[in-house]
């Protein structure tokens, strides 16, 4: 019996032995799963550090994206405003432009009216001084022909001074 409690003896010591190292190896691959579990919880905390970093600038670029599209929009519609100004504008010379050029046909008839207006001024003016000559020359002539049957009918007593100062107050 003594010889059965040695070996059961030897084989717990031995049963023993073994656990311990099972022991040892079971701490030291519990230590180094710690460890992963450890390094897997800091990589964790980088990858969700970064998942946060990247969520951050994807809210700032739809914020930029957004003050991007508004910006545009309202440069849309200043530029929408300004093409209609120009169109506004170029109408208006167009028109101004045709004004002009009405105005300046107009403006050359006038002349061309004015022009033959003063053409027939003076033609009016020399024929009113050639008419003022024909009067003066008939005026003298007359002037002289009542004189000379003034100076005749003195001579004749006969003749009526009554027709000779009636002949004069008509010229």
């Amino acid at each position: 019996m003594i010889a059965v409690l040695n070996d059961r003896l030897l084989s717990s010591e031995s049963h023993l032995a073994s656990a311990g190292s099972a022991l040892e190896v079971a701490r030291a691959s519990a230590a180094r799963a710690e460890e992963r579990v450890s390094a897997s919880g800091s990589e964790i905390r980088k990858g969700n550090q970064i998942i946060e970093r990247l969520q951050a600038e994807l809210r700032s670029a739809k914020a930029k994206a957004k003050l991007k599209a508004a910006v545009i929009t309202q440069q849309e519609a200043l530029l929408r405003e300004r093409q209609e100004a120009i169109e506004k504008a170029a109408r208006k010379q167009s028109e101004l432009s045709e004004n002009s050029d009405s105005s300046k046909k107009e403006t050359q008839i006038l002349r061309s009216q004015l022009k033959n207006q003063q053409k027939q001024l003076e033609e009016s003016h020399v024929l009113l001084a050639s008419n003022q000559q024909m009067i003066q020359w008939l005026n003298s002539q007359l002037n002289v022909s009542q004189i000379g049957r003034l100076g005749t009918s003195m001579r004749h007593p006969g003749t009526s001074s009554g027709r000779v100062s009636k002949s004069i107050t008509h010229s």
